[in-house]
């Protein structure tokens, strides 16, 4: 196989770009750790004192690298040392998605020097999930065909997907598609522009293939594409409003072994039938998957997808609607619930409650998206104080949880304690807190929290022997004025710190950002 790889016509740049990145990055790489999910490890952090500085304290961080020695091998050797890197997914998936434009403060990133993302002017290879397996995905620019042509001809080692922008000139794409099939591409992605119905068909006829990206979906052209029987997952930029519910629910029920379908903004199309796309997959028990983003889904078909589905298999579900929680009483029917993304009334009691009562044990990502039905504008869009520390003790009783995304008002930094029982919390966005002293005594105590969002900074030397014990890779702060120098300059005890995230101009100078190079600072417009 080796010597076919190294005779194919694979282009020797993009091998000689590829290889040595990824052993460089690979080199020194360990097989992740088991996690504990133990509520007493967490306590046990809980119960050490803070005031004695923690045992990695001086020694070197995993931010700190050692160079790698050159190496001069073959091009032979190349070809098979990519192979062994390929064929070993499970190594390569610690690296993380890495995509074009990484949203981090949805799914915080290592430091660049561990995201091995590949660039030349006609390709970036990044790794990426796809149906849940991580892939190899290459990223082909407008003038490839060649670089695709070899791409297809090579006896892939492993899965892979392509992603490409459809336009005229780059060529006919799908011809080269349709005349070197590889058994191993399983993804596409295809850009938002000039796909005609018989493109969709030629793209629903590709054998292998099990997940699609496409761009802007009329009723027909979705037809056309589902009328591959393998498809597993799709995803949708904005559907028509051409599409009726009987054509729509035609479509989905057409694909046999589809688990994840999203639908993005319909971008201002107000007349959607996302009623009927909720209510057609209520009735398929085998998705996993569900992401619809237009906000027009009625209370009425919410609550008919909520009493007729029996998903055991659905892992996720992201609703973008202001009724969804209406209905939270009947979150059980959904029993084995990963990530779970819905908008609640700030004004609803029940929701603590709800939280409390799901009897689900696998829920590792939970987004309330707050709005407030009484259309006061001028009013906080967040929970309540006292919805807020009942919401707080309800979600501490789910000792999976990854990911807090639900903005809170807190009158007292303390209301964060239960949150300590969590062993696996690696991202708390609620906002409305300050990073104080209190509140670093709390903070201190989840030994696994890797992104922090907070409304100011607000401390000064007496919290020094507290910073150490941090395990934040990444910070964001609401109110930049709060991030002066001597603050910046505290941060830079915090061992895995590497990026802080601010609004607007910051008060800190850039002579003292220097200081801190192992801090990356940016400023979002």
């Amino acid at each position: 196989m080796l010597t076919q790889f190294a005779s194919s016509r694979f282009p020797r740049r993009l091998l000689h770009l590829l290889i040595p990145l990824l052993i460089s990055a690979l080199s020194g790489c360990e097989p992740p750790q088991p996690e504990s999910s133990s509520v007493e490890q967490a306590a046990e952090v809980g119960n050490v004192s803070l005031d004695v500085p923690p045992p990695t304290l001086g020694r070197p961080t995993d931010r700190q690298v050692q160079p790698t020695l050159p190496r001069v091998v073959s091009p032979e050797q190349q070809i098979a040392d990519l192979s062994a890197v390929l064929a070993h997914r499970e190594r390569m998936r610690q690296y993380g998605d890495i995509p074009l434009n990484p949203a981090w403060h949805e799914n915080p990133p290592d430091p660049p020097r561990a995201m091995p993302a590949f660039r030349d002017p006609s390709f970036n290879v990044h790794m990426k999930q796809v149906c849940g397996e991580w892939l190899p995905i290459v990223h082909l620019y407008p003038g490839t065909k060649a670089t695709l042509e070899d791409l297809l001809k090579v006896e892939s080692i492993v899965p892979f997907g392509v992603e490409f922008q459809f336009e005229p000139e780059n060529g006919d794409f799908l011809a080269t598609l349709e005349e070197h099939v590889s058994p191993m591409l399983v993804h596409l992605t295809v850009g938002l522009t000039n796909l005609s119905v018989d493109d969709c068909r030629r793209l629903g006829e590709l054998p292998h293939l099990k997940s699609v990206r496409l761009g802007s979906m009329s009723a027909e052209k979705f037809a056309a594409v589902a009328a591959s029987d393998g498809l597993e997952a799709i995803t949708i930029a904005y559907l028509h409003e051409d599409f009726g519910a009987a054509e729509l629910a035609a479509s989905l029920q057409g694909l046999r072994h589809l688990k994840r379908l999203r639908v993005g903004h319909p971008r201002s199309r107000p007349s959607l039938p996302v009623d009927a796309l909720l209510e057609t997959l209520g009735q398929l028990p085998q998705m996993e998957y569900i992401e619809i983003e237009p906000p027009n889904c009625s209370r009425e078909a919410f609550t008919s997808f909520m009493t007729n589905c029996e998903h055991t298999a659905l892992r996720t579900l992201k609703l973008n609607s202001h009724t969804t929680f209406d209905v939270l009483e009947k979150l059980n029917r959904l029993p084995n619930l990963e990530e779970l993304s819905l908008h609640a009334s700030i004004h609803s009691e029940r929701i603590p409650n709800c939280i409390q009562n799901y009897q689900g044990k696998n829920l590792e990502k939970l987004t309330l998206i707050p709005f407030d039905d009484y259309n006061n504008p001028e009013g906080p869009v967040a929970f309540g104080e006292s919805s807020s520390a009942k919401i707080i003790k309800a979600l501490s009783r789910h000792e999976n949880l990854e990911k807090v995304d639900v903005p809170l008002q807190l009158s007292a930094p303390g209301i964060l304690e239960p949150l300590t029982r969590l062993p696996r919390l690696r991202v708390l966005h609620i906002k409305d807190f300050d990073l104080n002293y209190e509140s670093l005594k709390v903070l201190a105590r989840m030994p696994r929290l890797d992104h922090l969002d907070v409304r100011s900074l607000e401390f000064g030397p007496e919290v020094n022997h507290l910073l150490p014990w941090l395990s934040i890779r990444t910070l964001y702060i609401d109110n930049p004025a709060t991030l002066i120098d001597e603050r910046a300059r505290q941060l830079g005890q915090v061992p895995r710190l590497w990026h802080v995230s601010y609004w607007d101009a910051p008060s800190v100078r850039f002579e003292t950002m220097d200081e801190i190079p192992q801090i990356e600072f940016q400023e979002y417009d």
